[in-house]
């Protein structure tokens, strides 16, 4: 947020500009040493420079900004150690801890001179951070080569000079996105004129640096080993943790909370999946019947009737309520339905007569499948995640009712292995989006019906066996219910 500006003076006294008060909320971070010898005088420069910043800002003291409980130290030790080079993202950290809206830096070092190599001057880089954009907005080194005074009221006002312009640029974020690109000119041209300024004020080049998106420092396996040194308990002890899970922990940018809550992953969660999808498999049915009646009586004298399941197209819906057992597997119960269709031929020939072929029909049916499975979900940190489950289903078709001359065929019944890989989305803590595919594979169970009763039929029907494993896509969305017991992982945090 840009902050309201108050005028404080009626008038503008010479060349400088009017002093006006920002209720942005400003951090000054640490000055960071390069030479630790040199950290007395960079926290002198720092406590005059804060002193300046406050009469004109609502200036964050550090000891304000929340400390790192997990590591055991402060923010001033945090800034004093950020590794080299990275000093505007360590600032940027502690600008998001401190709920700042931007924050003003600086490293301190000793620099030849460039025309006098003999001697050398102290250097302060200054870094000015957007902390809302994550981004580093200016970058500028300043000798100290005398005039202290006028060095320190410079970065002030270059500070101001660069908030006073994105106060003036802010009806630009209004737009549809397409005027970044403009706010960024615009805001270089303002500190650029800024820096010009200054270098007229101090009498000599104040060399620019680098500007652009910033991200916080990232922990190292050499700091892990650092620690492993100390006398002192190191930290993935002091939380529970191993040191690789540590190192991912410190990187992620989440609290200890927040951590340990997307840790227990399924654990003691009630999972219920709703999908749809499509595919292919043994869901479809084939009823064969041919009865012969004899020629003296007209009584039938052989029947046969088979019922067959056959592979087809379908589609799928399918409801799953599931149980997370440990952190990354959850067991389920499972309930769907499957489109498909029985293809019905009966034909009724007289014996010694030539044969009249009969044309099939085709009857929609609805089926559906129970069964369990389990569900093996790792990576609980990660937005997107993959999954891989595995289960039985068992699944009944449709039977043929008794009729005249017919007898009745039960329901085919199979029992199939379904082996699905997909990958998850998380919408919300609640909620996610999956989607999943993989084979249908039968196992076992009753998949033709036959009844043979009589004689006198010279070609005699016999189910095809046309039927394998099938092929299924599922896409849906999963809400996290409960938890139905309490939310404690298995190794006890």
């Amino acid at each position: 947020m840009i902050g309201v500006f108050f005028l404080l003076t009626a008038a503008a006294q010479g060349p400088e500009p009017t002093p006006t008060f920002s209720f942005d909320r400003m951090l000054l971070t640490t000055f960071q040493a390069v030479d630790p010898e040199l950290q007395g005088e960079a926290d002198r420069l720092h406590a005059l420079l804060f002193e300046r910043f406050t009469e004109t800002n609502d200036t964050i003291p550090m000891s304000e900004v929340p400390g790192f409980a997990v590591h055991d130290y402060g923010p001033e030790l945090y800034m004093q150690g950020c590794p080299p080079g990275r000093y505007p993202g360590c600032a940027l950290v502690l600008g998001q801890r401190a709920l700042a809206d931007w924050v003003v830096g600086a490293t301190l070092h000793i620099e030849a001179d460039e025309f006098a190599p003999e001697t050398s001057h102290l250097v302060l880089d200054v870094h000015l951070v957007d902390v809302a954009d994550a981004r580093e907005v200016a970058s500028f080194s300043i000798p100290l080569m005398g005039d202290e005074e006028t060095a320190l009221n410079g970065i002030v006002g270059v500070y101001s000079d660069m908030l006073e312009g994105a106060y003036q640029l802010r009806d630009l974020r209004d737009d549809d996105g397409t005027a970044e690109a403009e706010i960024e000119a615009a805001r270089k041209a303002l500190v650029a004129a800024s820096l010009t300024e200054l270098e007229e004020q101090l009498g000599f080049l104040v060399p620019k640096g680098r500007v652009g998106a910033l991200e916080g420092p990232k922990l190292t396996r050499r700091d892990l080993e650092k620690y492993a040194t100390d006398d002192d308990i190191p930290p993935w002890e002091r939380v529970g943790m191993g040191q690789q899970q540590y190192l991912r922990f410190s990187n992620s940018g989440k609290d200890l909370q927040t951590w340990r809550g997307e840790h227990r992953g399924l654990f003691g969660d009630v999972v219920v999946r709703a999908s749809g999808g499509f595919g292919g498999g043994p869901w479809h049915q084939s009823y064969v019947a041919q009865l012969l009646r004899s020629d003296q009586t007209l009584q039938p004298i052989h029947t046969v009737q088979f019922l067959e399941v056959v592979n087809g197209s379908t589609a799928a819906a399918e409801l799953e309520v599931g149980l997370g057992v440990l952190s990354f597997l959850e067991v389920s119960g499972v309930g769907g339905l499957h489109t498909g269709q029985t293809t019905l031929l009966k034909d009724e020939d007289v014996q010694n007569q030539v044969p009249v072929p009969s044309s099939p029909q085709q009857v929609p049916m609805t089926t559906y499948h129970l069964g369990g499975r389990v569900t093996l979900v790792p990576l609980p940190h990660h937005t997107a995640r993959p999954l891989l489950a595995a289960g039985l289903v068992s699944w009944r078709g449709s039977g043929v009712p008794a009729a005249d001359n017919y007898a009745r065929l039960d329901a085919p019944r199979l029992v199939l292995l379904q082996i699905l890989a997909g990958a998850e989305v998380e919408a919300s803590p609640n909620a996610s989006l999956f989607a999943r595919l993989g084979p249908e594979v039968p196992l076992g169970g009753v998949p033709e019906q036959l009844y043979d009763e009589g004689a006198g039929l010279e070609q005699i029907p016999r189910p095809t066996g046309e039927r394998g494993a099938g092929l299924i896509v599922q896409v849906g969305i999963q809400l996290h219910v409960g938890p139905l017991v309490p939310r404690r992982s298995p190794s006890g945090w």
